[in-house]
């Protein structure tokens, strides 16, 4: 999946990161890393990401930091650094 749609905000191009990793990983693992997980900001090509406590943003940034990358450039054409902060 290839979109490269200047119209997409950052914010919606997570909501579709999200989307895709639902596809990719189990629900269970969704439920329990993923769902809570929401964008704050990009700079300077690295995205932020806020997870829900620091056990969770650890296990994101272990396992799935890459995968997120990977869908980040198949949805927009750039490449991300991923930081993972705590609500």
């Amino acid at each position: 999946m290839s979109i490269h749609n200047e119209l997409l905000d950052d914010k919606d191009t997570f909501s579709l990161v999200k989307l895709q990793m639902q596809k990719k990983i189990s629900k269970p693992s969704y439920e329990a890393w993923m769902k809570d997980v929401y964008f704050s900001s990009i700079e300077s090509d690295q995205m932020t990401l806020v997870a829900p406590n620091v056990f969770a943003r650890d296990w994101l940034e272990e396992r799935y930091a890459e995968l997120i990358k990977f869908l980040l450039k198949s949805i927009n054409g750039k490449d991300y650094t991923i930081r993972f902060i705590m609500k």
